[in-house]
């Protein structure tokens, strides 16, 4: 399987309007394709990873880094050009099917900035002049790892392989199948009819926060004081994990049990003995990720969950090696043995 950029220049090529629209399908659906230009690249094939690159900077904007992943499921083709004015003048251009699982809103979401790209990997062309440019193979697998860090840190996942993401896909064609144009621009899917639903996709895992440009707060992590104190007013059981219908499965947290888990657990981490608060100050107070022992996608329905038992706190760093393998994730007694020679 090989890697491919794709560029995306609002300001010189397509605004992409429709971009939240596209962001709320795959949440709907769990995928949103169309294509898009390849450049001169005609040797993008089913199952090749795709990153989409937005590059462009304008107005003091500096958004520009990784937007969007996912992978071709058809092969290269020529049509008619994206620009109106070429291909009224028969002007031909190379397209490629893309399947995307993630896409970041740029205005709203953190991206991987492309001066992150360019200080981890100066090997690879972060300002190409074109789009479909190879991904230097040596550099694929640190790259995912990076991508996957920055779209866990705001709630969400991505589907672990392409063969994993071919439901997803086959369920979105086939609403498009009743009439809807694959190509970005066409009018949004209205009130679909629901295909057969494939397996549980956790994307987003809760709803995602609106994060305002240049803030370093993540929302969707951070429990209040207020929220804690309210937890520990009540002595109650609490459920996760009840599968919600939105065409594909959401799995439900409790954030009153996540504030319990603060309560009982505190906010250093139970691994690494990490804390925000120390490290940041107030900044970093009540930050911590909740983590369940047993995956919640393993529930197979609502059931009662113990704070005490049942969760534990993490901070992002293990939190990520816990999950790192996500068919294996290690149990904290693992991840300290990992950790112990370092930090004695």
């Amino acid at each position: 399987m090989a890697a491919y950029l794709l560029t995306w220049n609002p300001y010189k090529d397509y605004p992409w309007d429709e971009i939240e629209e596209n962001i709320e399908e795959i949440k709907e659906f769990g995928a949103c394709t169309f294509d898009w230009s390849s450049g001169a690249t005609k040797s993008i094939e089913p199952g090749d990873r795709i990153f989409m690159l937005r590059l462009g900077a304008a107005q003091g904007v500096p958004h520009l880094g990784i937007v969007a992943s996912g992978w071709a499921f058809d092969y290269c083709y020529q049509g008619d050009h994206w620009n109106e004015a070429k291909a009224a003048k028969g002007i031909m251009a190379n397209f490629v099917p893309v399947a995307f699982d993630v896409i970041l809103n740029p205005h709203t979401q953190h991206i991987l900035l492309q001066d992150t790209l360019k200080y981890k990997f100066p090997q690879q062309h972060w300002s190409p002049q074109s789009s479909g440019i190879s991904i230097k193979e040596e550099i694929v697998e640190a790259l995912e790892r990076l991508w996957d860090d920055t779209i866990r840190n705001q709630g969400l996942t991505q589907h672990p392989s392409y063969e994993e993401a071919i439901p997803y896909i086959d369920a979105y064609l086939e609403v498009l199948s009743e009439g809807t144009d694959t190509n970005p621009g066409s009018n949004p899917i209205e009130e679909p009819t629901p295909p057969s639903t494939p397996a549980p996709f956790q994307q987003p895992i809760n709803p995602l926060p609106i994060i305002s440009p240049g803030s370093l707060s993540d929302p969707y992590l951070e429990v209040s004081s207020a929220d804690i104190a309210a937890a520990a007013a009540e002595e109650e059981s609490y459920q996760e994990g009840k599968a919600t219908a939105v065409l594909v499965n959401r799995y439900e947290r409790d954030p009153k049990a996540r504030a319990e888990a603060l309560r009982l657990h505190g906010t250093t981490c139970q691994a690494c003995g990490f804390s925000f608060e120390q490290f940041y100050g107030l900044h970093g107070k009540d930050f911590i990720q909740v983590h369940h022992l047993k995956p919640v996608s393993s529930y197979g329905g609502a059931v009662n969950i113990n704070p005490a038992t049942d969760l534990a706190v993490l901070c992002s760093n293990c939190h990520s090696m816990v999950h790192r393998k996500p068919q294996s994730p290690l149990t904290i007694d693992q991840l300290k043995a990992l950790l112990k020679p370092k930090l004695t």
